[in-house]
């Protein structure tokens, strides 16, 4: 009776230490924790996927998007850098890594890597859009078309290249992305290649699509009875 007794506690103990969430559990937790801010929680659920799988290169980008959502610029580079290495072909890594180049200032290595993820999707004129197939349980790997030129026309409006970045903004434009942020940039590089009643009509707009930022340009640069 003392044995049975004995190897039922030494069973429940085993069991109790056992973990028997899967590495994709893990990933969808990440996920959740994501959504709601909990980035240092994300990471933890991350560490644990990269520890049983260490090339699983969504999770290093989501890890490595994480890091840098805490300001682990360092860090994150470093996620961004291995999954590159795995596949330098990887869209989603190259898009996240270019922001990652401006947001610390290095808008010609974001742009490097923006251009190549363009490229990657087919090119500017003639591009595919992947999608995620949940039936399947396949993770997203793509980024929007609209997501990747505002970004490079972001980077391309820093280092002065008004009239590209014009391009990336009118197109998101057309196509209804981020059109509050894309009216407010189209209108800088409107008026720094000298056209500024077309400038002020699209920082109008911006501002009706609740950019607030707009009002500093409108007050600034425009004609107006505010």
């Amino acid at each position: 009776m003392r044995t049975i007794l004995l190897n039922i506690i030494i069973l429940s103990g085993l069991l109790i230490g056992c973990d028997f969430k899967t590495t994709d559990e893990y990933f969808n937790d990440a996920c959740k924790k994501e959504e709601q801010g909990d980035y240092e929680g994300a990471i933890k659920d991350l560490n644990i996927v990269l520890k049983r799988k260490p090339n699983d290169i969504e999770a290093l980008i989501n890890r490595a998007i994480d890091k840098k959502a805490l300001g682990r610029y360092d860090d994150s580079m470093q996620d961004f850098n291995k999954a590159m290495t795995l596949d330098s072909n990887n869209i989603m890594a190259l898009y996240n890594r270019g922001n990652l180049f401006a947001e610390t200032e290095r808008f010609k290595q974001a742009l490097e890597d923006y251009n190549k993820a363009i490229k990657l999707k087919g090119g500017e004129n003639l591009y595919f859009e992947l999608k995620d197939n949940e039936s399947f349980g396949l993770r997203f790997s793509d980024v929007e078309m609209e997501a990747i030129r505002l970004q490079r026309g972001l980077s391309r409006a820093e280092l002065g290249d008004y009239e590209n970045a014009f391009s990336d903004f009118s197109f998101c434009i057309e196509n209804k992305y981020g059109h509050d942020l894309a009216y407010l940039w189209r209108g800088v590089c409107y008026y720094n290649l000298g056209y500024l009643d077309k400038a002020c009509e699209d920082w109008w707009k911006s501002k009706e699509l609740g950019m607030e930022e707009a009002q500093d340009y409108i007050i600034k640069n425009c004609k107006t009875n505010e």
